[in-house]
C-alpha cells in the first residue's frame, strides 16, 4: 500500500487549510521538511495552552480594544501578541504587546517587585529632586 503525500497548504498554492494567506512571514519549514503555517501553528497553541478557540482570541482581543490590555499600543514589536496568564493559576488575563509581556515575565508576576520599581521611579525620574 503506497502512502499519499498531504498537499501542506490544501488545495490552494494561495492559503493554507483554515484560509491562512500562504505569505512568507507565515510559513515555516520544521527541520524534517514539513512546512508550516504560522498562524495555524499559533491558534493551536493557545487552543492547547489556554484553551482558548480563535474566535474567543479575537472576543478578547476586541474587547480589550484591539490594544495592549496593559499600555494600550496598538501594534505590538514582535510579530504577534501574547497571551498573557497567571503563571500561579494559568487563568488567562488579557492579550499584551511584546515590551509588557516580557516586563511582567522579568518580574515574575510579582507584585512587590512592580511596586518597588514604581516607587523606584517617582523617587528618581518623576520624584521631587530637592
Amino acid at each position: 500500500m503506497a502512502l499519499t503525500t498531504r498537499k501542506p497548504y490544501g488545495h490552494s498554492t494561495m492559503s493554507c487549510r483554515r484560509g491562512h494567506l500562504r505569505i512568507p512571514e507565515n510559513i515555516s519549514t520544521r527541520p524534517n521538511g514539513d512546512i508550516r503555517c504560522q498562524a495555524c501553528e499559533r491558534e493551536n497553541k493557545r487552543f492547547h495552552r489556554y484553551g482558548l478557540t480563535p474566535e474567543q482570541w479575537e472576543e478578547m482581543f476586541n474587547s480589550q480594544g484591539r490594544c495592549c490590555a496593559v499600555c494600550k499600543r496598538t501594534e505590538t514589536k514582535t510579530w504577534d501578541w501574547h497571551t498573557d496568564h497567571s503563571h500561579r493559576t494559568h487563568a488567562v488575563r488579557g492579550i499584551l504587546c511584546n515590551g509588557c509581556n516580557w516586563a511582567l515575565g522579568a518580574v515574575d508576576d510579582n507584585v512587590e517587585i512592580l511596586s518597588a520599581l514604581i516607587a523606584y521611579l517617582q523617587r528618581t525620574e518623576y520624584g521631587n529632586h530637592n
